[in-house]
C-alpha cells in the first residue's frame, strides 16, 4: 500500500505520464494506456476508446512504458483472454428436451391417424355386408355410419396436430441449437445470431 502511494506521488510530480499497462486487483490488465492525471481518489487514463476514471483503489500496481497512440488499448481478462475475443454459447439448447417432446407428440398423433384409419376400414366393411334376414345390420348403419363420420373428422384433426407438432418441434430444434456470437470489447458487448 506504502508503494502504491509513494508511485502515485511521483506520478502527481511528473504531470502527464505514460502507461503501458495497468494491473487490477481482480486479476484484469489494461494495456496501451495513457495516465493523464492521477488525484488521491481518481486517476484519469486515455484509451484509445476515449478518456476513463478509475479509482485508485482498483488498481494494483502500474507498469510504465511508452504509450503507442496507433496501437489500440487492450483490457486482457484474469483468466487470459483478450476483451475482443470472440466466443459462442448456445443459451437456448435447454429447449432440446421440448423439441423432443413435440417430435414424440407429433408420432403419437399419427399413430393415432393410423387407428383411426383402420377403424374407418372396419366401419366401411360393415356398411358394405348384406342386410340379413333379422335385419340387425340396417339398424347398426345409421350408428355406423356416424361413427364412421366422427372417426374421419378426428383423423382429420390428429394429422393436422401431428403436422404442426413435427413442424414445432423442428423449430424449437434449430433454435436450441443456435449459435450467439458475443463479441465483448473494451467499451461494450455485442450479442450476435448466427444462422
Amino acid at each position: 500500500m506504502k508503494r502504491t502511494q509513494i508511485f502515485i506521488f511521483f506520478l502527481m510530480l511528473a504531470g502527464t505520464t505514460m502507461a503501458d499497462e495497468l494491473h487490477f486487483k481482480n486479476g484484469n490488465v489494461l494495456k496501451n494506456i495513457e495516465i493523464i492525471k492521477i488525484a488521491p481518489d481518481t486517476i484519469l487514463i486515455k484509451t484509445s476508446a476515449g478518456t476513463h476514471i478509475i479509482s485508485p483503489k482498483k488498481i494494483k500496481n502500474m507498469v510504465y512504458r511508452q504509450y503507442d497512440q496507433k496501437e489500440k488499448s487492450q483490457l486482457i481478462f484474469e483468466d487470459g483472454r483478450k476483451a475482443d475475443d470472440v466466443r459462442y454459447e448456445y443459451p437456448n439448447k435447454l429447449l432440446f428436451p421440448l423439441a423432443l417432446f413435440s417430435f414424440y407428440l407429433g408420432y403419437d398423433n399419427f399413430k393415432q391417424v393410423s387407428d383411426l384409419g383402420d377403424a374407418i376400414e372396419g366401419y366401411n366393411l360393415i356398411l358394405r355386408m348384406p342386410n340379413d334376414e333379422y335385419g340387425i345390420i340396417t339398424t347398426v348403419k345409421p350408428f355406423v355410419i356416424t361413427a364412421r363420420d366422427e372417426a374421419e373428422k378426428e383423423q382429420s384433426k390428429r394429422t393436422l396436430l401431428g403436422i404442426c407438432s413435427i413442424a414445432s418441434g423442428t423449430v424449437i430444434a434449430v433454435f436450441a441449437f443456435q449459435r450467439i456470437e458475443i463479441r465483448v470489447q473494451n467499451n461494450s458487448v455485442g450479442l450476435a445470431y448466427k444462422l
